[in-house]
């Protein structure tokens, strides 16, 4: 685990939510100069933070909504520190927990140079990450719906599908068919219509990707979690390799 432990004029630490922001700074004593609740905003967390601009850090701890502040503290030149959620035991084992109060820590492991640091994804890199995990919850919702067909042909005693249900060419009328309830009939179809979505969805985001990481290595084939290179080789999970190659980096002509 990596700590932020650079001294600062001023240490400010963040309770960062969807729609509040909650800002406690210290000043080289150690004494709170400031503490408020405010929108999360740009303008209120600039405003805030004007008169103690000179040697300022920002620290949150890692949520959902924390690219706008991470975008506004780079354009403003205000260091910024993502906290690590797990590692901040000092938040967790405590029997209170406010927005007053964890700002208040934050802003202390700051101070103490015991701030756990979690990375801060690149801009241009996010929406791509994004695409990535979005992708990942459709493919699994895909996989629950066909799982859904082939338990009701089971609970109806039917003969196994000849046929794998995966390929969108094989879920036809016919998979209705095999039931003479009409209620379990709109279920099966209902079922085999709402599984072309997601399938669809993730094939779009799958040739997205492809356009954006298909230079290195020369990217023959992207489908379902595997990269198929020139020489015939495959990886799962290579499109998580390829949004990270800023980090892990590629040798030769494969992967490591």
């Amino acid at each position: 685990m990596r700590f932020y432990n650079r001294p600062h004029q001023h240490d400010c630490g963040g309770d960062l939510h969807a729609r509040t922001l909650f800002l406690h700074l210290l000043d080289a004593h150690g004494k709170t100069c400031f503490e408020k609740n405010s929108p999360a905003s740009p303008t209120a967390f600039l405003e805030a933070v004007t008169p103690f601009r000179d040697g300022l850090v920002v620290g949150v701890e890692c949520m959902f909504a924390w690219y706008w502040l991470a975008d506004l503290c780079e354009a403003e030149g205000i260091p910024f520190l993502l906290g690590h959620t797990l590692a901040m035991e000092t938040i967790h084992s405590d029997k209170t927990k406010t927005d007053k109060i964890d700002a208040a820590k934050l802003a202390g492991l700051l101070r103490g140079g015991v701030f756990p640091r979690a990375y801060v994804y690149p801009k241009a890199k996010r929406a791509t990450r994004d695409l990535l995990r979005r992708r990942s919850a459709f493919v699994r919702q895909r996989a629950q719906l066909i799982a859904l067909i082939q338990n009701t042909n089971s609970q109806y005693n039917h003969s196994p599908f000849s046929k794998k249900l995966t390929y969108v060419g094989n879920r036809t009328e016919e998979i209705a068919a095999r039931f003479t309830d009409d209620s379990t009939r709109l279920t099966s179809c209902t079922i085999s219509r709402r599984t072309d979505e997601p399938h669809a969805i993730s094939r779009r985001s799958t040739s997205s990707l492809g356009r954006v990481y298909g230079s290195t290595p020369p990217v023959r084939s992207l489908h379902c979690g595997h990269v198929r290179t020139g020489d015939g080789r495959c990886r799962r999970g290579a499109l998580s390799v390829l949004s990270q190659r800023h980090r892990v980096g590629v040798r030769r002509s494969g992967f490591r």
